[in-house]
């Protein structure tokens, strides 16, 4: 999974300090990766600062990756 290769640290990274076009990519796959994760990963995640990450996409003016974003963390909060 994308925890065990580092992608998740560069999505982070890219969503906390990259442009507006990227960040809107990467909130996808991390996203995407909070879809059917174990409990194991989902403290993963939360210990990446993946909740850092969505909230920091949120001024983004482009209401479908608002909803990518509300999704993944809906996805987050969920699993407890």
């Amino acid at each position: 999974m994308a925890l065990e290769i580092g992608l998740i640290d560069k999505l982070v990274h890219i969503l906390m300090h990259d442009d507006n076009d990227v960040r809107k990519e990467a909130i996808w796959a991390l996203s995407n990766s909070t879809q059917n994760a174990s409990p194991q990963q989902f403290k993963q995640l939360v210990q990446k600062n993946a909740l850092s990450a969505f909230n920091s996409v949120m001024k983004i003016p482009d209401p479908k990756t608002l909803i990518v974003a509300m999704e993944g963390v809906e996805n987050i909060l969920k699993a407890g």
